[in-house]
């Protein structure tokens, strides 16, 4: 018999081992423990201070929103005709006029859009688009 030489076996590559105990397996897991919970603690303490911004803010608009209903009210109560009056009476010393002067003005009015539109008059349309479908068949029957 012959003796057919046999190749060597491959070296397998070696792997970096860790001496890694049990005693060293628990302490990591408890420092990951003690890790998630101070996450946790973290974690709600952002949002309970977010929670009292937020409360913080919803004051803060309440309060602006009355300070605005305040200052209309105002505004409607010094707006007022008979107030004016008064005030223009006692404070200014105006007396009712005793003679009255009309004056002509040869100028166009100036443009409508130059004044909010709660100031400006009311235009009427009448243009036949606006009218219901009702008043378009009646006035397309003659009837009126």
């Amino acid at each position: 018999m012959v003796a057919i030489p046999r190749s060597a076996p491959a070296a397998l590559p070696r792997t970096w081992h860790l001496p890694v105990s049990g005693r060293t397996i628990v302490v990591l897991g408890l420092v990951g423990l003690a890790m998630l919970g101070l996450l946790r603690v973290v974690q709600s303490s952002y949002t309970t201070s977010t929670g009292f911004t937020v409360t913080e803010l919803e004051q803060q608009r309440t309060a602006l929103h009355a300070e605005v209903n305040n200052l209309e009210n105002d505004v409607t109560v010094h707006a007022s005709l008979n107030r004016v009056e008064a005030e223009a009476r006692g404070r200014l010393g105006m007396v009712e006029p005793t003679q009255r002067i009309f004056v002509t003005v040869d100028e166009a009015a100036p443009p409508l859009d130059r004044l909010p539109a709660r100031y400006q008059p009311a235009i009427a349309k009448e243009d036949a688009g606006d009218l219901p479908w009702w008043q378009k068949a009646l006035s397309a029957l003659g009837i009126d």
